[in-house]
């Protein structure tokens, strides 16, 4: 999840409320990827499964108030998202 942009944690500075709003609590974690994770609970703020030929990507992170105040590492992620 680091192309085309490298993320850093300089990325996730000066984000306006929580990262994610619902936290997934998972039971079975087969064929499950966690590209990103809550700092210190390992609670998934991005999970991605593979379903059939593609991909199935759920985001939980509070992305719109970081694009309202126009957050630059909320777009880096979002251009990182799309080219997934």
């Amino acid at each position: 999840l680091n192309s085309p942009n490298r993320l850093t944690a300089q990325d996730w500075e000066g984000w306006l409320y929580r990262r994610g709003y619902n936290f997934v609590s998972l039971g079975q974690k087969d064929g499950v990827e966690m590209p990103v994770t809550a700092a210190g609970e390992g609670t998934p703020l991005l999970l991605t499964r593979k379903l059939g030929q593609g991909k199935m990507t759920y985001v939980d992170l509070a992305l719109t108030p970081q694009w309202l105040n126009v957050q630059p590492g909320a777009y880096r992620l979002l251009a990182n998202l799309i080219s997934y």
